[in-house]
């Protein structure tokens, strides 16, 4: 820290953000970024009232070029796949409806495409100094969506730690695991979604998080660390709407009542944590066993 109170003094708050930077120090990072961030929009304060009218004018040319699309995409044949995304967030259950009796099999593909780019662009996206990992004080915090997926499965991570199997592994597996079970739950309880409606219909539960997810990323360019509460409640709300669009869909597919959907998701929830485990298990003792005998190999060329 010492090397660093210099530039602080010196109000240069760009040299202590490379300094901190180069020591991995996100908090220090957090707190000159802050100090640059108020510097700037007091030299700036005009020109950003121009940017934001020019935003606004491009917010309102972007709405209408975007109706004339909808109206262009409402008349092709060939983009089927993407009529149904604003329905999703505007009326997901009449969409689900349409889906299940002639929803286009390519959006399986795509969507799970685009959810995977997400992924594996978020740490790129995601500002240096807001890259965290949740800290479990009370059972509580950890109950939270963004908490709960954050701390177990989709981990924030710096672009040097990404591994691209691994990363689309961790979108793609839960998603298959949740088709496979929730057809085979749904045999059981006597559904009536057919494994083509529940492949079509569970891809289109990631809009919300392949629309909203990068936006929500590239703003931690403009927040610091104080701000994180602000950035959790819009990542909760991100994952929180994707799981009720997964419960939307579980019941509209399968056209339970919601008492009979909560049993079926509840049941689901519990075959999905048996297969997670059981792939666990094999993967360990998979993995055991090339070790034995990579040191058998091993043991045997030395002799």
């Amino acid at each position: 820290m010492g090397w660093v109170k210099p530039h602080l003094r010196q109000e240069d708050y760009q040299s202590a953000m490379t300094e901190f930077r180069l020591a991995s120090d996100r908090l220090g990072y957090s707190r000159a970024f802050g100090e640059h961030r108020h510097e700037w929009l007091t030299q700036n304060f005009g020109l950003l009232t121009i940017g934001f009218a020019v935003l606004l004018t491009a917010i309102i040319t972007l709405t209408t070029a975007t109706r004339r699309l909808a109206t262009t995409v409402r008349r092709g044949a060939s983009a089927n796949w993407l009529r149904p995304v604003g329905g999703i967030l505007g009326d997901p259950i009449e969409t689900f409806w349409e889906l299940r009796e002639r929803g286009s099999l390519w959006a399986v593909p795509i969507l799970l495409l685009l959810a995977c780019v997400v992924r594996l662009l978020s740490p790129t996206l995601m500002a240096f100094h807001m890259v965290s990992v949740p800290q479990v004080g009370e059972i509580w915090n950890l109950l939270t969506p963004y908490n709960l997926i954050t701390y177990y499965h989709l981990r924030e991570l710096d672009p040097d730690q990404v591994n691209i199997l691994l990363e689309v592994v961790r979108v793609v597996g839960p998603w298959a695991l949740w088709v496979v079970v929730s057809y085979g739950v749904g045999i059981i309880f006597e559904g009536e979604g057919s494994f083509r409606a529940l492949l079509i219909t569970s891809a289109y539960c990631l809009v919300p998080y392949i629309l909203f997810m990068p936006p929500a990323l590239a703003m931690t360019h403009v927040l610091t660390q104080d701000n994180r509460g602000l950035l959790d409640f819009i990542f909760n709300a991100i994952y929180l709407w994707c799981a009720v669009l997964f419960f939307i869909q579980t019941r509209t597919i399968h056209d339970f009542e919601f008492g009979r959907t909560v049993r079926m998701v509840a049941t689901m929830a519990f075959g999905m944590a048996v297969l997670f485990g059981f792939v666990g298990l094999l993967y360990l003792i998979g993995s055991q066993m090339v070790h034995f005998a990579w040191e058998v190999l091993y043991e045997t060329r030395v002799i």
